[in-house]
């Protein structure tokens, strides 16, 4: 089950993503750079979370061992 779930996202089950507290800090703190680079303007910041989301987890897969 857990190879068919990696699967579907994406990503192979020997690459597991980061963990979940550490994810959090990295995708928040990811975002706030992408809010910075915009200059703060109100009304995207699910688009940057979710921006943020990919990024951490796409440098996730490519670190892996």
């Amino acid at each position: 089950m857990t190879k068919k779930l990696a699967s579907r996202r994406g990503r192979s089950s020997s690459a597991p993503p980061p963990a979940a507290p550490d994810r959090h800090e990295r995708v928040q703190l990811e975002a706030y750079l992408i809010a910075e680079r915009r200059g703060f303007a109100p009304g995207n910041e699910l688009d940057d979370w979710l921006a943020a989301e990919r990024i951490v987890d796409a440098a996730a897969v490519v670190t892996a061992p």
